[in-house]
């Protein structure tokens, strides 16, 4: 860019030079060519031009500033793309985001293999594709790569936040930079109010009083510029005068500069001292890490009584603070307007009398107006305040009409029949000056009548929602008379009006069980009432024995299972004043729980009996269920049989001991019923044994389920000598010479008996009688063997010639002889001894071999 801005003007005219509102440089004209100096602009920088000069018209015009020469690639114009996010074309937390970017040749040739680069610095954003190539990029023409760029936005992006992005483009040769920026949007979640809801679980009064359960509307605003997703609030208050009994809410989603509410349940304990403050913190998250916390203070219950002296003599509010401590209600006292007057449930003001008196002011009559309106009572004495001074917004709900001024007349004052009043004379001598004259506007009612002139000084009104005393005299400037005309007993009965008498007797010995079970149930219990008492704080010695259900006369004890020993209920009276006497103590025996422990798994065969054992502790003798039977148990521990037909698992359901204590049994014993083994696999093993080659074979079986060990039978006994089992296989020694068929069968066998033989395995045993190698290299043959006494004998060999055959018999008798034989290379006869006795036989061939 050019450092200087050449221009021809009228002589004495003025220049000025500015970039978007910003002046760059300015002269003043000659009436030839002048030059300006400014600062370097650079494409496409548009230079405003302004020529003023005094009775002429002004000239504007606008200077494009371009390239000498070449080239030149700015940014254009960026669209976004968050089709992935919430698509709502706007750059928000947590997104990923794709960027179309045109850009302009703003110079005077086209731009060739024009690469552009997007990158910032900004700690927000993370580039994920910051190159796109955009090729020829025509002068003064515009081109864009769709989604060619891409960023992901931190979740904890600032709301509105600016992100400065820089664009440089280059051929190769030339680079030219350019920014652009984008704001970023976010979520701005923030605690907005929270309302107290006391109508389902205390008195409907708005606020917080002693145990009392209420539930807390606590409502969360979103004051940005994007929606908050998967909203969660979590009240927390580390007071033991609390239980929270909701801790965490979803809000779901609460769009931008929407607000969200939800309800949370709590508790005040009963013991919550009057007045008291709880503080709590409320912590709020959502969806991509957004968080926000809010603290608040809810004010449990109410003091008793505040006393705002603002009597520059202070002639009344100490005589009032002695009164009300000698009454042993609580009672707090200043000279000054607080700021916290809500938090009381009655309010004594001192304005004093002419020339030290207060003049209430409009804003403090609202506060005490607003105090009336929230249920509070309300004391205001003053000599002007009713007639003379300003009526403020709280005068007219003392329904007080004044009929004057007055003077300093009042003398002796006396209470009036039929009220808290009656019977009641004070000699009058407190500051006496312009004795404001009241009168009731009925249902108000005068308590107080002065002697002469006669004129009222006192009224007492009272409403559904609060009660009013107003006076024109000072309570401190009333004589002590005798009997009932004290100030002390003046203040009794005014507090008595505003429901602020001291509980002073004790309820008498709670009534109910004294030997009780810890897991019973609510086990009610019960006390007489007691004058001023609004609520009943029931103790239990220790505190782990049990807990109290309720507030009242009558309530409910759930004995705990983890105590037992001696226990003591004690119960007092409350009101807003305080704690009343405590009653004398209940002693309770909390008995322990019998337990009911059963073991003993047992396996039986069908039929037979299992022993099961339950260990016992509480009263004997014991009540128990067992699997929907019932048992009687005179000892522990205890046995007794069972015979299921199936296998069973059997638990104690119930327990009860001699005192009436119950308890649900503990363990289980497992009863199994042993089958029979079902039939085994058939055997497998050799089908055809030569048992003078191989005397001993072995079998197998696949087994047989629920059996331990296998049987073994073959058939016929005499084709073997032994059996040898091990597992599910067995070894077998046949009986030499027997040949034939044999038949293995196999059967399961377990404690409870045997099962089925299996299907048998048909073996046949053969044996060669003592036929050697010669033997079977002359052909011999023998067929059938065994036989029934006719069989053939064949030779097939050209080794001999002839052959002898002798047959004997088992004990060496000759019973066939035939000599000579002719082999001729094949011979075959056929050999009858049927007539011999059945047996084994010794055939001998011999030949000259």
């Amino acid at each position: 860019g050019l450092s200087l801005f050449n221009i021809t003007a009228d002589d004495g005219a003025f220049v000025a030079l500015s970039v978007d509102g910003e002046i760059i440089g300015t002269g003043t004209a000659t009436g030839s060519q002048i030059s300006i100096p400014i600062l370097p602009q650079v494409p496409p920088t548009v230079v405003d031009v302004v020529v003023t000069k005094t009775n002429y018209n002004r000239y504007h015009a606008q200077v494009d500033v371009i390239p000498p020469s070449g080239p030149y690639i700015i940014q254009n114009a960026v669209t976004i793309n968050d089709a992935s996010g919430n698509n709502n074309g706007q750059v928000d937390y947590g997104e990923s985001i794709l960027l179309t970017l045109e850009v302009k040749n703003v110079g005077i040739e086209d731009g060739e293999n024009v690469e552009v680069t997007v990158a910032t610095d900004d700690t927000y954003i993370t580039m994920t594709t910051s190159l796109a190539n955009y090729g020829t990029v025509v002068a003064g023409g515009t081109k864009e790569v769709v989604d060619g760029f891409a960023f992901d936005v931190a979740g904890d992006i600032p709301d509105m936040h600016t992100v400065i992005f820089n664009v440089e483009a280059t051929d190769g040769t030339e680079t030219w930079l350019s920014t652009f920026s984008l704001k970023g949007h976010a979520p701005n979640l923030g605690f907005l109010e929270v309302i107290v809801d006391d109508v389902a679980g205390g008195n409907g009064n708005g606020r917080l009083d002693p145990g009392e359960t209420a539930n807390l509307n606590i409502s969360i605003d979103n004051s940005g510029s994007a929606d908050a997703y998967e909203v969660l609030g979590d009240l927390i208050c580390d007071d033991l005068y609390l239980t929270i009994n909701t801790a965490s809410q979803s809000y779901g989603e609460i769009t931008a500069g929407g607000d969200g509410v939800q309800s949370y349940n709590i508790s005040t304990s009963i013991l919550t001292p009057p007045g008291y403050s709880l503080d709590f913190t409320f912590d709020i998250e959502a969806t991509g890490g957004i968080t926000a916390q809010g603290m608040f203070s809810l004010v449990v219950g109410q003091m008793p009584i505040l006393i705002i002296d603002l009597d520059g003599t202070q002639n009344s509010g100490p005589h009032m603070y002695a009164a009300i401590q000698d009454l042993e209600v609580g009672v707090d006292y200043v000279t000054s307007w607080p700021d916290n007057v809500e938090i009381y449930s009655s309010v004594f003001v001192c304005l004093g009398i002419y020339s030290q008196n207060h003049v209430l002011s409009s804003s403090e009559g609202t506060e005490l107006a607003n105090f009336l309106d929230a249920g509070g009572n309300l004391y205001i004495e003053g000599g002007d305040t009713w007639y003379y001074d300003p009526a403020t917004p709280v005068h007219s709900m003392f329904n007080i009409n004044t009929t004057g001024d007055g003077d300093g007349d009042m003398d002796v004052l006396s209470g009036q029949a039929g009220t808290f009043t009656e019977g009641m004379t004070f000699n009058y001598a407190g500051d006496n000056n312009y004795m404001d004259r009241l009168a009731a506007i009925a249902p108000a009612f005068n308590i107080f009548q002065n002697n002469f002139p006669v004129y009222y000084a006192g009224v007492a009104y009272e409403t559904e929602t609060y009660h009013t005393i107003g006076c024109s005299f000072e309570f401190g400037g009333l004589a002590e008379g005798s009997g009932i005309s004290t100030k002390q007993q003046l203040m009794e009965e005014y507090l008595d009006f505003f429901g602020l008498r001291k509980v002073t007797e004790a309820p008498g010995t709670p009534v109910g069980s004294d030997m009780v079970c810890p897991n019973s149930g609510d086990i009610p219990y019960t006390t007489n009432s007691v004058a001023g008492a609004d609520i009943y704080y029931w103790s239990i010695e220790p505190e782990n024995a049990g807990v109290v259900t309720g507030a009242d006369t009558a309530v409910t004890i759930a004995w705990s299972v983890e105590f037992n020993g001696m226990a003591y209920v004690r119960v007092c009276g409350m009101n807003t004043s305080g704690i009343g006497p405590v009653s004398d103590s209940l002693a309770v025996t909390v008995l322990e729980a019998p337990t009911a422990t059963i073991a003993g798994n047992e396996t039986i065969c069908a039929g037979e009996e299992a022993g099961l054992t339950v260990t016992l502790t509480g009263v004997a003798p014991w009540l128990l269920v067992i699997n929907a039977e019932s048992y009687s148990a005179s000892a522990s521990p205890w046995t007794f049989n069972v015979s299921p037909g199936v296998s069973t698992a059997y638990t104690v359901t119930s327990v009860e001991d001699a005192v009436g204590c119950t308890n649900t049994g503990a363990g289980s014993a497992q009863v199994d019923i042993l089958p029979l083994p079902e039939q085994a696999a058939a055997p497998s093993g050799p089908e055809t044994v030569d048992t003078d080659e191989t005397p001993t074979t072995v079998y197998a079986t696949a087994g047989a389920a629920n059996a331990d060990t296998y049987g073994w039978e073959i058939t016929p006994a005499d084709a073997y000598t032994d059996i040898s089992v091990d597992g599910m296989e067995c070894t077998v020694t046949w009986a030499y010479p027997y040949t034939g068929p044999a038949n293995i069968s196999v059967k399961g066998m377990n404690d409870c008996g045997e099962g089925s033989f299996s299907s048998e395995l048909n073996v046949t045993l053969e044996n060669s009688f003592g036929i050697d190698e010669l033997a079977r290299a002359l052909g011999l043959a023998v067929y059938p063997n065994p036989n029934k006494g006719s069989f053939t004998l064949e030779l097939a060999t050209t080794q001999v010639d002839k052959v002898n055959v002798r047959i004997v018999n088992a004990v060496g008798h000759l019973v066939y002889e035939k000599q000579d034989m002719q082999v001729n290379s094949h011979f075959s006869t056929n050999i009858d001894i049927s007539g011999e006795a059945e047996g084994i036989y010794l055939m001998v061939v011999e030949s000259d071999l």
